[in-house]
């Protein structure tokens, strides 16, 4: 008997069906992945497993787990099967995670749920399972707080916990969306490891069809709420049978940077940067090392110009990105306009905000749920123009929106009734209603799906045509990198190891860590060290 079977699944919210007549099944050992565009029902699906769906969510159909129908079985059941018999990994950790508790404790609590341990040896299971998912330092790490990780290092974080009772099936909900290719490979590497050695059941939802089609066995296609096409995975690569298969098949961003404007004036100007975070121990805090997040760094951006800033998780770019808008203190010179940030007092300092916006990576944590559309977006003009009237502020709100491919009748809705690329566009309309000229864009398209990621590198593309708007564009997606940026910056570890054209960095690496990039954002071949080779 299979471990997973799904018969005629539907999930309706107030009488609509979102998804509607779903089946499938999956067996130990085996990796099925269901692929589709944000709000095409995927994740609903993958919740309906475990119970885990939305108030007001209403289940029909049947879903049997390890012979256990799941389907209206009392709680006490559903609390040993989650966690237990199935692991699952969120699509947004930021949101899944605890952020006043420390990762230690999270991973701790996700086992003492299902088993008892003394504390040593629950100790040790934690730094293991934390090394296991490719952390270095995990002794070191127990006492981090989330925010303090960077997003890829949060997703790990997740990974383990959901392997941390040996569980039958994986649930992975986009499990590398925040990674970096090098780690996405590892982690994916290490879930293929688990699957194998412990016959391991793992239902992988991914937009990333290169990872689906390099780790999947099976794969369901859907849309609107029903699965279109299905099959093995050389079947549905192969010979797509339906429309939409093959559209997806063919959606990744694509297309060159605009072409720049000679004598384009510098924007902002970055030289020598430092950002070092205390590391503290001991009943008195006391400092005992720096993490030196940012270590030297020096680029600058033009009007109308984009610069790729990559590198792994952890390597600097989210920090260096918000070191330029001064969020965080910085050693260095940062000069917008001519003007010298680190000098600048905090008045002057905020009137250039407005000139200066950020999009951050994870859409649904960065907006306020309790805040509608409207209100999100006009939040930014009530500080910076707050002698707007209130005709003068709805006008640039629903123009904003329009900006961004949404329809002003939205306005008055809430975050979580979008999908993801939806809520991205709702983030982007936030930063360029107040007509910036500079936008530090932390990962704007990693939680996206293939076709998605493509419509947000034109809508970015003809922002900035339209406004001549300089962007740090910070990603480990180097394909999204291709298509828009001019310059390229590589970091490691803080510090810069490569840069220049964008052609010449992609066409002609220099360093064996940019080659490693590359080879794994590519699907060349690279050696045990990370090395290209031919």
């Amino acid at each position: 008997m299979s471990l997973v079977q799904v018969d005629n699944l539907s999930v309706a919210f107030r009488g609509r069906r979102v998804v509607d007549g779903v089946s499938f099944t999956l067996d130990r050992g085996e990796t099925l992945a269901l692929v589709g565009e944000s709000g095409s029902g995927k994740s609903l699906t993958a919740l309906s497993l475990l119970q885990l769906l939305p108030p007001g969510a209403v289940n029909t159909g049947r879903v049997v787990l390890d012979g256990q129908p799941v389907i209206g079985a009392p709680e006490h059941l559903l609390r040993r099967l989650r966690g237990g018999t199935a692991g699952m990994v969120f699509q947004e950790p930021m949101t899944s995670l605890n952020p006043l508790t420390r990762i230690g404790k999270q991973v701790a609590e996700a086992i003492t749920l299902h088993q008892s341990l003394p504390p040593e040896a629950l100790r040790a299971r934690v730094v293991e399972l934390l090394d296991e998912v490719g952390f270095s330092d995990a002794a070191l790490r127990l006492d981090a707080f989330p925010h303090q990780l960077s997003g890829g290092q949060r997703q790990r974080v997740m990974i383990a916990m959901a392997l941390a009772n040996d569980p039958a099936l994986l649930v992975a909900d986009e499990p590398t969306t925040a990674l970096d290719v090098t780690i996405q490979a590892q982690i994916l590497k290490l879930l293929a490891a688990e699957k194998a050695a412990r016959g391991l059941a793992l239902l992988l939802i991914s937009h990333d069809l290169s990872i689906v089609r390099r780790y999947a066995d099976r794969i369901c296609v859907m849309k609107g709420g029903h699965i279109v096409e299905s099959g093995t995975v050389t079947e549905v690569f192969e010979t797509p049978a339906h429309p939409y298969t093959r559209e997806l098949l063919g959606a990744e961003p694509h297309g060159a940077p605009l072409p720049l404007k000679p004598g384009a004036p510098m924007l902002i100007e970055a030289q020598d940067v430092r950002v070092h975070f205390p590391i503290r121990r001991g009943v008195l805090r006391r400092t005992v090392a720096h993490v030196r997040a940012v270590d030297g760094v020096s680029l600058s951006v033009h009007s109308g110009e984009t610069v790729g800033l990559v590198g792994e998780s952890g390597s600097g770019k989210s920090t260096m990105g918000y070191a330029l808008l001064r969020l965080l203190a910085a050693e260095g010179c940062i000069r917008f306009d001519g003007k010298d940030l680190s000098t600048i007092d905090a008045r002057p300092l905020r009137r250039l905000r407005g000139d200066m916006q950020i999009v951050f990576q994870d859409p649904f944590g960065s907006l306020s749920p309790r805040l509608s559309v409207r209100e999100i977006v006009a939040e930014g003009l009530s500080v910076h123009e707050p002698d707007l009237s209130a005709a003068d502020r709805a006008a640039r709100v629903a123009e904003a929106l329009d900006e961004v491919g949404l329809s002003a009748d939205i306005a008055d809705r809430y975050p979580h009734e979008f999908s993801g690329g939806q809520r991205q566009r709702i983030a982007i309309a936030r930063a360029i209603v107040l007509k910036p000229r500079f936008v530090v864009l932390d990962e704007p398209t990693s939680a996206l799906d293939m076709s998605v990621q493509a419509q947000i590198v034109e809508l970015l593309r003809r922002l900035q045509r339209d406004h001549d708007l300089g962007y740090l564009f910070i990603s480990h997606d180097l394909r999204v990198v291709r298509a828009l940026a001019h310059r390229v910056v590589v970091l490691r570890h803080g510090r810069v190891v490569e840069e220049g054209p964008a052609s010449a960095v992609f066409a002609h690496p220099q360093h064996d860590y940019t080659k490693a990039l590359m080879a794994a954002a590519f699907s060349l071949e690279a050696d045990e060290s990370g090395v290209l080779t031919n």
